[in-house]
C-alpha cells in the first residue's frame, strides 16, 4: 500500500513534464537566433576541381589560416567534416564575415541560389549564396552592425 502510495504521490504527471519541456524549449529558443546573410559570393571555384558548384546544395563554410594569398580567407566545403574543398568566399565577403564569425554558434550553412556567372574576363566565376546561421539574441545587434549593407533575415 505504501509502495502504490509513493508511487502516485511522487511520480510527476504527465501533462506538468510536456509543460515543462515546452517551457524549456521556449526558453531555448528565444536565446537564439536565426540570421541568414543574402547576396555573398563564391569565387575559386575552378581551383578547387569543380568548376560550379550544385544549386540549392548546402555547403559548409571554414576558416582557412594558411592561405598565403589571403590572411581573412574563407573557404567554401561540400562536407561536414571540411575536407573536400569546393571554393572560397569573396574577398570581400569574407573580411566582412570574419567579424562576425565570433558570433555563429554551431556550422555556418551556404547554399548556392543560382549558376555562377563571369562578371569581367580578368576574374573568374562567381556564384551567389545565402550564409545562414545561429547566433545569441544578445549579439544579433552586432552582426546588424558587421553586416550592414548586405540583405540580412533574422527569425
Amino acid at each position: 500500500m505504501f509502495e502504490s502510495f509513493a508511487k502516485a504521490r511522487f511520480s510527476p504527471n504527465k501533462a506538468d513534464v510536456t509543460d515543462c519541456q515546452n517551457r524549456l524549449k521556449s526558453q531555448r529558443t528565444q536565446r537564439m537566433k536565426n540570421v541568414v546573410v543574402q547576396g555573398v559570393y563564391i569565387v575559386g571555384m575552378h581551383h578547387c576541381g569543380r568548376r560550379e558548384l550544385e544549386v540549392d546544395v548546402v555547403h559548409y563554410r571554414g576558416q582557412e589560416h594558411d592561405n598565403p594569398y589571403d590572411e581573412n580567407a574563407m573557404t567554401v566545403f561540400i562536407d561536414t567534416e571540411m575536407r573536400h574543398k569546393v571554393g572560397f568566399l569573396r574577398r570581400e565577403d569574407a573580411v566582412r564575415l570574419k567579424n562576425v564569425y565570433r558570433h555563429i554558434t554551431g556550422k555556418c550553412y551556404l547554399k548556392a541560389k543560382q549558376a555562377a556567372s563571369k562578371f569581367n574576363r580578368l576574374k573568374g566565376p562567381m556564384k551567389i549564396c545565402n550564409i545562414g546561421f545561429k547566433c545569441d539574441d544578445e549579439h544579433v545587434a552586432d552582426v546588424r552592425q558587421c553586416l550592414n549593407g548586405y540583405s540580412l533575415k533574422v527569425f
